[in-house]
């Protein structure tokens, strides 16, 4: 499978919460693999986390397409930002995050992954702010995940760490009504994390929102190269034939200049 994108999905857990860090790799079938995932300790600083999740998106072997998406709703701000003056430079604080990547860019020469940060809400559409960040209702993020596991477009990659933990985190992860009639989504009891489903969850909202390339199909490219070597040997042809054409007119001009002679 060839990998077209790969996507670093992080929920920044609270107090009760481990943070999650998971690496999604998007491939050209309809199949996303979940190929990395991580769970640091309880309470760790900010900072620290920040320089995880950077270390981890700029892993050579994720290659030059990464985007982190990252959950920035409430105590998730400050680690965005932290993520941003390490990654893009404090100087480009007051940008966009898609210009400030550009500039940190030009500036390092070398390609730095993108940073999308999420702020989970309410509401029924998703929307931009001026910054770049994506404010999205929980709903909306909740909907392509079910999509994805019905579909049984996302797996977990053979051995991978904390692969059960996350199956019963799915399994307990349920649509609840509040008394005033609110839709949520939360594990079914209050004692039970979370943390790797949103993960998920956040990962794959933003990989849906991406057509996919058209695959790499071997018979229709060795069909596409035999048929431009054919075009270009018939060119070939035709330019030979009017080369000769022009030379046989231009002959018997010269052999009567010489009669003439």
């Amino acid at each position: 499978m060839s990998v077209v994108r790969t996507i670093v999905a992080v929920d920044l857990g609270k107090d009760q919460d481990h943070a999650a860090i998971g690496a999604i790799e998007r491939t050209h079938r309809e199949l996303d693999v979940l190929r990395f995932l991580e769970r640091p300790p309880l309470k760790t600083a900010y900072t620290i986390l920040a320089r995880r999740i950077i270390a981890v998106a700029t892993n050579p072997l994720l290659g030059d397409d990464v985007d982190m998406v990252i959950d920035a709703t409430g105590l998730g701000s400050p680690v965005v930002d932290v993520i941003r003056e390490e990654l893009f430079g404090e100087h480009t604080l007051a940008m966009s995050v898609d210009a400030a990547r550009e500039v940190a860019q030009r500036e390092k020469r070398r390609v730095l992954p993108r940073l999308v940060p999420i702020v989970i809400g309410s509401g029924l559409h998703p929307t931009v702010d001026a910054l770049g960040y994506q404010h999205v209702p929980k709903s909306v993020l909740v909907s392509a995940m079910q999509v994805a596991v019905q579909n049984e477009t996302i797996k977990a990659a053979e051995g991978l760490a904390h692969a059960k933990q996350l199956e019963g985190e799915l399994r307990a992860f349920r649509e609840k009504m509040t008394k005033a009639g609110n839709r949520q989504y939360a594990a079914e009891k209050e004692r039970d994390h979370d943390d790797l489903v949103m993960m998920l969850i956040i990962g794959e909202w933003w990989s849906r929102r991406f057509p996919r390339p058209a695959p790499l199909d071997p018979d229709g490219l060795a069909e596409n190269e035999a048929e431009r070597l054919k075009s270009a040997f018939m060119a070939r042809l035709q330019r030979e034939k009017a080369r000769a054409n022009r030379d046989d007119r231009r002959q018997p001009h010269k052999v009567r200049a010489r009669g003439l002679r």
